[in-house]
């Protein structure tokens, strides 16, 4: 059985079976066909989930999601009935049998989770996340996760092919200049510069559709520089409640034109014309810049009225996801790619 939620633009897909006691880790993740897998440090443990349906697959995708601190998986009981749920738009059910599918768990979100341990995660979000949150940590995360599955899970030197989605955009930008095994890139409804020139865009769009006068509007600008300031004076610094500290901020302060600008293995953009997360107006600087560069590595998608999670709106006011049109479009452009270079 299975069936499809919306929560925070993501996909949960079920599987249920009858279950007296909570199960283990092991058994609940069967349940959604993933297998944990961990590489341990000296002072950090990275945990990821693989779901493949071939015994030795050949090429690999991983996604790196947004900036929002979630777990991968969930279970509950609904009637006597165990479900467990996968956090994803399912892509994993669309890839051809042949490929490896990867996720990387955030810190302290690692597990399949019942619903009172994501509620005390929402309430009390975990010091390990704080600490350990930044571009840097997720890039080095992601190209140790490459590696392993390359070296130990891959039956030979097929495609790697990693994507991002908002803040994923980012870090697939600068994991891209550091592991060279990668074959294919995905940048999915992001931006080329830093999140305060986007925040900046969109305090302007406010005066331009009358919300706000320009009076107003150059003060609010005026105040984000003098936060965007202060971030840098006190870079140790954590603000009470948020998911974001200064050190987080200050990691994504380089835009990631300025990674993509070295990248020369093939690039999927998609640019979504209603985003009010990732605005046109900063996403467009890519292909510019590449067109300026003279680079002919970047495939260009752009979703007329598309919002941030790839919706968009029907005439009867109905959202209709094109997330999974998008994703098979972008492992089609990935197939082409490698039968004809």
């Amino acid at each position: 059985m299975k069936k499809f939620f919306l929560i925070l633009g993501a996909g949960l897909f079920l599987a249920g079976k009858m279950q007296a006691q909570v199960p283990l880790q092991d058994s609940l993740l069967r349940m959604v066909k993933f297998k944990a897998y961990q590489i341990v440090e000296k002072r950090d443990t990275t945990r990821f989930y693989v779901y493949q349906t071939s015994p030795r697959p050949r090429h690999m995708l991983l996604f790196l999601d947004g900036s929002v601190p979630k777990p991968l998986f969930n279970y509950e009981y609904e009637k006597g009935q165990l479900k467990v749920y996968t956090w994803n738009h399912g892509e994993q059910h669309w890839l051809p049998e042949d490929y490896l599918y990867v996720l990387i768990a955030r810190p302290g979100y690692a597990g399949v989770l019942s619903n009172a341990q994501i509620d005390s995660l929402n309430r009390h979000m975990p010091a390990v996340y704080l600490e350990k949150n930044s571009l840097d940590y997720r890039v080095r995360t992601a190209d140790a996760v490459i590696n392993y599955c390359r070296k130990k899970l891959l039956k030979d030197e097929g495609k790697t092919i990693v994507f991002g989605h908002s803040e994923g955009f980012n870090v697939v930008s600068r994991l891209l200049t550091v592991n060279k095994k990668i074959t294919h890139g995905g940048l999915w409804c992001g931006s080329a510069m830093p999140d305060y020139y986007d925040f900046m865009i969109m305090k302007r769009r406010e005066l331009y559709e009358g919300k706000v006068s320009d009076t107003l509007a150059a003060r609010q600008l005026d105040t984000m520089l003098n936060n965007y300031r202060e971030i840098f004076k006190d870079p140790g610094y954590a603000k009470p409640g948020s998911i974001y500290t200064n050190k987080r901020w200050i990691s994504y302060a380089r835009g990631p034109i300025e990674d993509l600008k070295q990248v020369a293995i093939p690039l999927y953009q998609i640019i979504a014309t209603q985003d009010s997360n990732a605005p046109y107006e900063s996403a467009f600087i890519v292909p510019l810049e590449f067109i300026r560069l003279g680079k002919t590595n970047l495939t260009l998608r752009t979703l007329i009225g598309g919002d941030h999670s790839l919706n968009t709106t029907s005439t009867e006011g109905k959202k209709v996801s094109h997330w999974k049109e998008c994703f098979l479009d972008f492992i089609s452009w990935s197939e082409y790619l490698i039968r004809h270079k």
